[in-house]
């Protein structure tokens, strides 16, 4: 009975935690494309950085960003991940790798 009861708790935890697996992975697919707008920073340099829609105070400096997107002011749709800082400079900028990116409609 005890051999029942074990099983049927161990299957009910792996449903649980693949159901969990399954809607988590939905719900980062969700928020993908980013939207965003280019921003020249600081002012008058020849940096520019990624202004998130939906974290108006973060800066993401894009690795690779192509020159025609460098544009202040350009509405742009795009796609990657948060690199690890690659230099200790204490600055506001988050390093971020492009893995997509496109003017937006």
């Amino acid at each position: 009975m005890k051999k029942i009861i074990l099983l049927t708790a161990l299957s009910v935890f792996v449903v649980f935690t693949a159901s969990f697996a399954m809607s988590k992975k939905k719900k980062e697919q969700r928020k993908y494309p980013l939207t965003g707008t280019i921003v020249n920073y600081p002012k008058g340099s020849t940096n520019f950085v990624i202004v998130p829609d939906n974290e108006p105070n973060k800066k993401l400096l894009a690795l690779n960003m192509g020159d025609q997107f460098r544009k202040e002011g350009l509405k742009i749709e795009f796609i990657g991940v948060e690199s690890a800082n690659q230099q200790p400079i204490k600055t506001n900028l988050t390093p971020y790798k492009l893995k997509m990116i496109q003017e937006k409609n």
